[in-house]
C-alpha cells in the first residue's frame, strides 16, 4: 500500500516532555518523544487500537526555565503523626477527589487520634476517623477471644474423633459423633464469617476512605516558545483521518501544554537532486535523527560566524519510546535510538530525506 506523508506544524507557548527517569526535579526532552506525539494523534482521532505510523520530529524552543509545583503522594498506609489526613470520595479511585480532615503542624510529636499539634479542617470528620480507628483494637480483642474459643472447640473435636475411632462406621454412635463433629466445625466457620463480615462493615470499609497525603515542593523543566514540525507517514486512510481530526490535537506533553495548529498539509519527497549535497531544514530546526542512519555520516555544524568543516556526526543520544505491546498487564515499549542534533547540515540519502519544501525527514 502506498504511504502518504502529512506535515503538521504546531506552536506551544510552553511545554514539558518528561524524561521518565527523573522524579524529584522533572527534566524535559528538547522535543517530544515519538510515543508522546503518537499518543496525541491517536487521542485526537479517537483510535482505541494502535495505527502503524512512522514519525519524524524537529523543532526549536526560545528558552527553558524551571517551574515550581506541589507534589501530592498518597501513602500506602495511614500515618498518625505526619502528612495530611484526608477522606477520599472513593476508596478505589484516588483521582475521584478528597477533602482535607487535618494537617500536622510539626515534623514529629503529632497525633491525629490524640489531636496533638494538628490543624483541624473538619472536626466532625476527624472524630469519625478516631471512632473508626479505635475499632481496630476492639476487633483485635474479639479475634483473640475467638482464637481461644476455636482452640477449645478443636480440642473437643479431637476427643470426639478418638471416641469415633472406637466405633463401627455403621453404628448409630459413630453417626451421632460424626454429626457433632460437623456441627462444631460449622460453628467455628460461622463465628469466623460473622466476625469478618462485621469487621468489614464497621471498620475495614469505612477506614479505607481515609488516607495519608504527603506534600512536597518539586520542579519542572519547562520549554517556552516551542515550534514543532512533525511528519507522519502512514497508509492513505489513516493520513486522511488524521487530517480530519488535526484540530483535536489540543496538547502535547502535559494536558495543560496547549497547542496552536498552525498548519497541516500533505507533502511529498522532494524530487530535487540532493546527491552529495549538505542540506538543512528551513530555520535551522533541531531534530531527532535515527542513530543507525547517521552513525558513519559526516555533517556540517553552523555557527553565527561561519560553517565548520565536515566532521563526524555528534549530538545527544536518546533512547525514546515509540509504540508498545502489553505483556502480563504491563506496557513493553519499543525504544528507538536517536541523536538530537542542532545547527547542522546533513547529506541526503534513502534514510535522510527532504520534503517538497525543504524540511529534512528522518522517519522512525
Amino acid at each position: 500500500m502506498n504511504k502518504k506523508i502529512l506535515r503538521i506544524k504546531l506552536h506551544q507557548n510552553k511545554a514539558h516532555y518528561r524524561k521518565e527517569e527523573t522524579i524529584n526535579n522533572k527534566m524535559t526532552y528538547p522535543l517530544p518523544p515519538y510515543s508522546t506525539v503518537i499518543g496525541a494523534i491517536h487521542a485526537a482521532c479517537g483510535y482505541e487500537e494502535y495505527r502503524p505510523m512512522d514519525i519524524s520530529i524537529q523543532g526549536r524552543y526560545e528558552s527553558m526555565d524551571q517551574e515550581v509545583y506541589q507534589d501530592l503522594v498518597f501513602l500506602n498506609s495511614i500515618m498518625d503523626d505526619r502528612g495530611v489526613l484526608v477522606k477520599l470520595d472513593s476508596a478505589d479511585k484516588l483521582n475521584d477527589g478528597y477533602k482535607i480532615v487535618a494537617k500536622v503542624l510539626k515534623s514529629q510529636g503529632n497525633s491525629f487520634k490524640k489531636k496533638i499539634t494538628i490543624d483541624i479542617s473538619d472536626e466532625e470528620e476527624l472524630d469519625e476517623y478516631i471512632r473508626i480507628s479505635n475499632l481496630r483494637d476492639v476487633f483485635q480483642e474479639e479475634n483473640a477471644l475467638l482464637k481461644e474459643e476455636e482452640k477449645e472447640i478443636k480440642s473437643k473435636i479431637k476427643s470426639l474423633k478418638i471416641k469415633q475411632k472406637e466405633e463401627e462406621k455403621s453404628s448409630d454412635i459413630y453417626k451421632v459423633l460424626d454429626k457433632e463433629i460437623k456441627e462444631l466445625n460449622d460453628l467455628i466457620k460461622s463465628k469466623k464469617k460473622e466476625l469478618k463480615e462485621r469487621k468489614d462493615r464497621q471498620y475495614t470499609e469505612p477506614i479505607s476512605l481515609y488516607a495519608s497525603l504527603n506534600t512536597s515542593i518539586k520542579r519542572y523543566e519547562v520549554l517556552y516558545g516551542v515550534d514543532l514540525v512533525i511528519h507522519v507517514r502512514s497508509d492513505e486512510n489513516t493520513i486522511e483521518e488524521i487530517m480530519d481530526n488535526v484540530l483535536n490535537i489540543t496538547s502535547i506533553g502535559r494536558s495543560e501544554d496547549f497547542v496552536d495548529n498552525v498548519e497541516a498539509k500533505l507533502v511529498e519527497i522532494s524530487k530535487e537532486d540532493y546527491e552529495s549535497k549538505f542540506v538543512n531544514s528551513p530555520e535551522l530546526y533541531s531534530a531527532y535523527i535515527d542513530y543507525n542512519s547517521i552513525e558513519e555520516k559526516m555533517i556540517k555544524y553552523t555557527s553565527r560566524r561561519k560553517s565548520v568543516s565536515s566532521i563526524p556526526t555528534r549530538g545527544t543520544c536518546y533512547y525514546l519510546n515509540k509504540d508498545y505491546v502489553i505483556e502480563k498487564n504491563k506496557r513493553i515499549f519499543n525504544k528507538k535510538k536517536v541523536v538530537y542534533l542542532s545547527g547542522y547540515k546533513m547529506k541526503v540519502d534513502e534514510n535522510i530525506q527532504v520534503d517538497d519544501e525543504g524540511y529534512i525527514m528522518s522517519f522512525l
